[in-house]
């Protein structure tokens, strides 16, 4: 899963603990646990549509970040280091070697900044990335291009 690739890259960046889990770390997948305050959810959803042959798949990513109560800061400043991450991140494998291996293409961002969504019951401000993601995905009929 694309999440899960994204997740690992993430983590060997140093900008969030991804356990697979879900039991601990900071960084989940598709839903936003109510622990730890400050927390990371990677949620896929759905893309663009793909108009031709090529062997490609322009799937949606949105990266919520928490941050502490009261103090939006923490969560900001995850959230710009997250986007300067990924903005524009091409020609990359991640996962290499793993079950969640993908070659990465081009990663938009469909905004042009992190954008604030308000604070959740526990007074938490969270910030969103959303980002357009173009991979290599061959199938029966949309053959791998070769090097």
């Amino acid at each position: 899963m694309l999440a899960t690739a994204l997740a690992r890259h993430l983590e060997t960046l140093g900008l969030v603990d991804f356990d697979e889990t879900g039991v601990a770390g900071n960084a989940f997948l598709v839903t936003m646990p109510s622990s730890p305050d400050e927390a990371v959810a990677i949620t896929p959803y759905g893309g663009r549509e793909q108009p031709t042959r090529a062997p490609t798949d322009i799937p949606n990513i949105q990266i919520r970040v928490r941050s502490t109560r009261f103090d939006p800061h923490p969560g900001y400043e995850r959230a710009r280091n997250i986007y300067a991450a990924l903005a524009c991140l091409d020609g990359v494998t991640l996962d290499e070697a793993g079950a969640d291996e993908v070659f990465v293409i081009g990663v938009t961002p469909t905004q042009s900044d992190v954008f604030p969504i308000g604070r959740d019951e526990n007074d938490r401000d969270e910030w969103v990335i959303n980002l357009s993601i173009r991979t290599h995905a061959p199938t029966a009929h949309r053959p791998a291009i070769s090097a």
